[in-house]
C-alpha cells in the first residue's frame, strides 16, 4: 500500500478524533489564547505610547495598562494550562499507536517474522512510537500548536504589509527559498533512512543476543565472541557514519538560513530606519513594526521547521 504525508496525517486527525474528541475543543480554547497573547504584545506599545505623547491622560493610561495587564495574564495562564492538561491527552493518544503496532505484529503470519524488510518496517515504526518528542506523539504536539502560530503569523504579517508589501515579500521569498532547501536536503536524508533502520535493527538484534544468558554458552563454545563484536561495532559504525552525514546535511541547511536571515535583517532595519528619519513613520511606528518583523520571521521560520518535521517521514511505514 502507497502512504503519502497527507493520507498520514489524515489517519492521525482521524484517530486523534475518534478517541478525545474533547481534545479539539481544548485545541480551540488553546488556540484563542496562545494567538491572542503575542498580537497584544504586539500592538499594545505602540498604543502606549500614542498615548504618552499625546495627551497622555492618566486614566487612559492607567486604563490601557489595566487592559493589557488581564489581557495578558489571562491568555498566558490559560494558554499554558491548556497545554499541560493536553499533554497526557496525546500521550494516551500514542498508547492507542503502540496498541495497534503490537496487534500487528501479533497477529502477523509467521513467515514475516524471518523476512528483514518486515522486520525492519517493524523497526521503524517501533522508532516513531518510543518517545515523546518526535514521531506520531511529536506530531500530535505540533498539530495541537500549529493554529495558533498560523494565526499569530498572519496578524504579524498584517503589520508589516501594512508598514510596506516590500517587506513581506522578502520576508515569504527567504521562506520559500529556506523550505526549497530544506526539501532538498531532506530527500538527501530520506535516502539514508533506510540504511539506519537496517543498521539499527541489525545492532539491537547483535546486542540482544550477546546480552542474553541463554546463548553465553554457544558463544563461548564456538568461540563467537569476537566475531559478534566485530558484526557489532561495524554495524554501529555504519549507523554513526550515516548520522554524521545527515547532521553534516542540516548544518549546511543552518548556515545558508543564517545568512539569508542576516540578509534579511539587514535590509529591513536599513529601509526602516531611512523611513524614521524622514519622518515617514513614527518612533513607537518604527518600534512596532521592527518587533513584527522579528516575530513575523521568528515564526514562520517555526511554523517551516514545523512542517519541515511533519513531512519527514517519521510516521512509520
Amino acid at each position: 500500500m502507497q502512504y503519502t504525508l497527507w493520507k498520514d496525517l489524515k489517519f492521525i486527525i482521524h484517530t486523534m478524533w475518534k478517541h478525545d474528541k474533547l481534545l479539539f475543543v481544548y485545541c480551540g480554547i488553546y488556540t484563542l489564547m496562545s494567538a491572542s497573547l503575542p498580537l497584544a504584545l504586539l500592538f499594545f506599545p505602540k498604543l502606549l505610547l500614542d498615548e504618552l505623547m499625546g495627551d497622555g491622560e492618566v486614566f487612559k493610561v492607567v486604563f490601557l495598562l489595566a487592559v493589557f495587564l488581564i489581557i495578558s495574564c489571562t491568555c498566558s495562564f490559560l494558554g499554558t494550562y491548556i497545554e499541560q492538561k493536553c499533554y497526557p491527552r496525546i500521550i494516551r493518544l500514542r498508547f492507542i499507536f503502540i496498541e495497534a503496532h503490537q496487534y500487528t505484529c501479533l497477529t502477523a503470519p509467521y513467515e514475516n517474522t524471518e523476512s528483514p524488510g518486515f522486520n525492519d518496517d517493524v523497526y521503524a515504526a517501533f522508532r516513531c512510537l518510543n518517545n515523546n518528542s518526535t514521531g506520531i506523539e511529536g506530531i500530535m504536539h505540533l498539530l495541537f500548536q500549529l493554529p495558533a502560530k498560523m494565526i499569530s503569523c498572519l496578524g504579524y504579517a498584517a503589520a508589516v504589509c501594512h508598514a510596506q508589501p516590500l517587506l513581506l515579500l522578502l520576508v515569504l521569498l527567504n521562506i520559500v527559498l529556506s523550505y526549497r532547501m530544506k526539501g532538498s536536503v531532506q530527500k538527501k536524508n530520506e535516502k539514508k533512512e533506510p540504511e539506519i533502520v537496517r543498521s539499527g535493527r541489525r545492532s539491537q538484534y547483535l546486542n540482544r543476543v550477546m546480552s542474553e544468558l541463554e546463548y553465553a554458552k554457544e558463544i563461548r563454545l564456538f568461540h563467537m565472541a569476537d566475531r559478534f563484536l566485530a558484526r557489532f561495532y561495524e554495524e554501529k559504525e555504519k549507523e554513526e557514519r550515516l548520522h554524521f552525514f545527515i547532521d553534516r546535511n542540516l548544518f549546511s541547511l543552518d548556515f545558508f538560513e543564517a545568512a539569508l536571515n542576516l540578509l534579511l535583517t539587514g535590509v529591513t532595519y536599513g529601509y526602516l530606519l531611512y523611513e524614521a528619519l524622514h519622518g515617514r513613520i513614527s518612533v513607537h511606528g518604527f518600534l512596532m513594526y521592527v518587533a513584527a518583523m522579528e516575530a513575523f520571521t521568528a515564526g514562520a521560520a517555526g511554523m517551516l521547521g514545523n512542517f519541515s518535521f511533519i513531512s519527514q517521514k517519521e510516521i512509520g511505514r
